[in-house]
């Protein structure tokens, strides 16, 4: 090592206390909580801990300096020997030099690992949609073909480097397997002096994906789908050593499964073939560590070059990756901690599934005990034999998970805390709130209103109706009291929220009475809500989202005007005040470009977009009766264009590109700007249309909105709104199995407590920012197919089955 070079640390680099890790990463890790934790984002050196000295000289490497400069420079600061420093710091600065943690200020390696193309780029011919990933040696990247349909883009970070035969590899496998378990190879090519691949696009999701999607579903049929799942994964790599390859970088995400759990293998740049052999040579060996063979482990821990891989120690890999999926963690709980991993890899036994929060399942952790043999002798003869043991297993009976009586804890207290914070049975001393906005919908005792009305009626309980009305009568005692709309640290403004909203203003509070009214038959009160909601829905607006906008008053209005037909209410005035609503919508909607064209309405989602806006004159057609807006099935079109695959679904960006000002997309799962919103305008669609598309779409933007691991529990931007979605789907085709994940992830959504939505500055009374709204899913659930997502699902719609139908009010008793 010449000490006369100049090095420096790479831009990116990370530098992290090991005492602000999180507990159970620093519990995996060989380290004390004074040490450090030095780590490169996107590149393949694994981290390492070094301690307080160590840090503080890799520090003088901020800026270019040779090593001689940097000891001078920290001896001086520590009054140290220099000459002594200087061999103390040898060894591991040459490891840091080693493993690409220092490197020369004038290499490509000193600049930050980040991709090459932005979204709208075009490499050969091919438009960039999304960076995959970006490692220091090759991006992968999603692209839009010239002839239409999407591929994948994997190609070298610069030009020349020697790591070219990674490509050149991969691309004479791909070509050998012809598609059988892979990517189709389309296409070889090089952009400027970087050589690329572009491969068949996979629709799907990794396979940790898909097992953790059925963890969640937790139930008998569930447990035999993972179990299939794992014997397709087996046959697919069974397959791959018939065709005398062997894969060699086994984890989840090289596996991907589709909607019809057909399963590919990717990523092959580390792959054994004997004619790959003879003309690239003998591949280097890597790989993820969770994943290693002993006789690898080995190697590496006697500090000899690791083994050539074979396709027994590929069955130690695939079956610990079989073990990871079946039982949703590690076979071991790994040390983070090299050598130790090493040591756990080569002498400790799998984990009984007890261990990891699952019943025991004997015959099947058997077979994994054997095909995870420290000795590859005592292994199966091949994957072939192993798939076959595992695929003629039994199913047992019984629970799957040991904790899913806490989670049916959490699902019911969720409820009851909710009833005994709103005052029932008859404490009305809680009758308060106290963070603003003290009054409305979303945040208020107009939200508190309409979640007992919503659990009134599933339980048809009268005394919770009577006290609902005794909490919207509440919102209404203070209407001029800025407190009952804003809170400036919520950023619930009067410039924000507008005048108008019925999920903010007064005028939603007026609509809740209205429907509370309705099912005690007050048609009196009703018509007095229903005429103060129109006229305080008439302040000036110009904002059209449904959120905070005109849309939101629409559809609002046909929820209204849905209770009108069982009264002898006049419904020709409400008709009038929607129609004039949706005209003065579509009006501005008309003069808009196409939708991908679009510079004023930018955003796509249901709360602030156009689906959202599509959503609200769609159910006022349905409650009306009146025609859709002439333009209306272009502008579904348009929008349906704006989804793209991903995963087992599809989804939609928040906004158009051009509104993230070059930025990536930005996309979620939840209800307000993400796939549960649009599924429920899909699921409209269909409704309306009939045409299978909006089916389909349907059910993709389900499966986008299923695969989601969100951690947000609420219904307008997490888990909860993403069950009603499923809930919505289940009502529309009836496959319970989508009823069944609504309810995995309403349970999901329950084991939050009020303290997490304290802790984000959310109260927990909040009906769609709350605990509130999650106690309206959960008693839902005890009726699904009357489940509505309130004060934005029309109650009306069909039950499929007409025998179930209910009548609809209910009598309140006095309090």
């Amino acid at each position: 090592m010449n000490i006369t070079n100049p090095w420096v640390l790479p831009k990116g680099i990370v530098i992290t206390a090991v005492s602000d890790l999180p507990a159970a990463l620093r519990g995996q890790m060989d380290a004390r909580n004074e040490d450090f934790a030095i780590s490169r984002p996107q590149s393949r050196t694994p981290s390492r801990v070094v301690g307080e000295q160590t840090v503080a000289l890799l520090k003088q490497f901020a800026t270019p300096k040779t090593i001689g400069e940097a000891v001078a420079c920290y001896s001086r600061s520590t009054n140290g020997d220099p000459e002594q420093v200087l061999r103390d710091a040898i060894p591991m600065l040459t490891q840091m030099i080693a493993s690409r943690l220092l490197v020369r200020p004038d290499s490509q390696g000193a600049e930050e690992i980040e991709a090459s193309f932005k979204p709208g780029s075009v490499v050969c011919e091919c438009e960039v949609v999304q960076c995959l990933q970006s490692l220091e040696d090759t991006e992968l990247y999603k692209v839009r073909q010239p002839i239409g349909g999407f591929a994948a883009l994997k190609i070298l970070r610069s030009a020349g480097d020697d790591r070219h035969h990674m490509l050149d590899r991969e691309a004479f496998v791909l070509r050998h397997l012809a598609a059988s378990v892979s990517p189709r190879l389309l296409h070889t090519d090089v952009w400027s002096g970087r050589p690329l691949l572009l491969m068949e696009w996979c629709d799907g999701v990794d396979v940790g994906t898909a097992a953790s999607s059925l963890h969640r579903e937790a139930d008998r049929e569930a447990k035999r789908k993972l179990l299939a799942l794992c014997c397709n994964v087996l046959r697919s790599y069974s397959s791959l050593h018939e065709q005398g390859v062997i894969h060699c970088d086994i984890h989840p995400r090289n596996v991907i499964v589709d909607v019809d759990d057909r399963v590919r293998i990717v990523d092959f740049g580390l792959a054994r073939h004997s004619d790959a052999n003879r003309e690239f040579g003998e591949p280097t060996r890597g790989g993820v560590g969770f994943f290693l063979e002993p006789e690898y482990a080995a190697a590496i821990k006697g500090g000899h070059r690791p083994p050539p891989a074979t396709a027994l120690g590929e069955q130690y890999s695939v079956a610990a990756l079989i073990y990871s999926l079946l039982a949703d963690g590690q076979y071991l709980d790994f040390s983070l901690t090299k050598d130790e991993m090493m040591r756990q890899i080569m002498e400790e036994v799998p984990l009984p599934f007890a261990q990891r929060s699952l019943t025991a399942w004997p015959e099947v952790e058997d077979i994994l005990r054997r095909a995870l043999s420290k000795d590859p002798a005592d292994r199966f003869s091949s994957i072939a034999e192993f798939a076959d043991r595992l695929s003629a297993v039994e199913m047992p009976q019984g629970p799957w998970r040991t904790d899913d009586a806490d989670d049916g804890a959490a699902s019911n207290g969720v409820v009851e805390r909710f009833l005994a914070r709103a005052g029932f049975p008859g404490d009305l001393a809680r009758l308060r709130l106290s963070t603003a906005p003290l009054a409305s919908l979303t945040y208020g005792a107009a939200g508190v209103a309409c979640a007992l009305y919503r659990i009134a009626s599933q339980r048809q309980t009268p005394a919770l109706l009577s006290l609902a009305d005794v909490w919207c009568r509440r919102a209404l005692a203070d209407p001029e009291n800025p407190d009952s709309y804003y809170n400036s640290e919520f950023q619930i403004t009067p410039e924000i929220i507008g005048k108008v909203s019925a999920y903010h203003t007064v005028s939603g509070i007026h609509a809740v009475q209205a429907l509370i009214a309705h099912a005690m038959c007050d048609v009196v009160t009703q018509a007095n809500a229903v005429n103060c909601f129109m006229i305080a829905s008439q302040e000036p607006c110009e904002n059209l989202d449904l959120a905070l906008g005109l849309s939101g008053t629409l559809l609002v209005s046909s929820l209204l005007l849905d209770t009108f037909g069982d009264t002898p209410l006049d419904a020709a005035p409400m008709v009038q005040f929607g129609n004039h609503i949706r005209d003065s919508i579509w009006r501005e909607l008309d003069a808009q470009p196409p939708i991908r064209d679009g510079t004023r309405i930018t955003y796509l989602g249901i709360a602030h977009g156009w689906a959202g806006m599509l959503y609200a004159a769609l159910c006022w057609h349905f409650s009306s009766g009146e025609e859709l807006p002439a333009e209306f099935e272009e502008r579904l079109e348009e929008l349906m264009e704006c989804a793209e695959p991903f995963g087992r679904g599809l989804r939609w960006p928040w906004a158009l590109p051009r509104h993230n000002d070059g930025q990536p997309a930005t996309y979620m799962s939840g209800w307000c700007n993400g796939s549960a919103g649009h599924l429920f305008l899909c699921t409209a669609a269909y409704r309306k249309f009939k045409d299978e598309k909006y089916l389909k779409v349907a059910e993709r933007a389900a499966w986008n909105t299923w695969d989601s691991a969100e951690a947000i529990s609420n219904v307008c931007c997490g888990l909860a709104g993403q069950a009603y979605g499923l809930l919505c789907f289940y009502n529309l085709t009836g496959e319970r199995v989508w009823l069944q994940r609504a309810t995995a992830l309403a349970r999901r959504a329950a084991k939050w407590g009020p303290a997490n939505y304290t802790a984000l500055k959310l109260t927990p009374e909040s009906l769609f920012k709350g605990e509130t709204g999650v106690a309206v899913l959960m008693s839902d659930l005890d009726a699904p197919e009357f489940a509505r997502m309130p004060l934005f699902e029309p109650e009306g719609w069909p039950v499929r089955s007409p025998e179930k139908q209910r009548n609809k009010p209910i009598l309140a008793v006095e309090e």
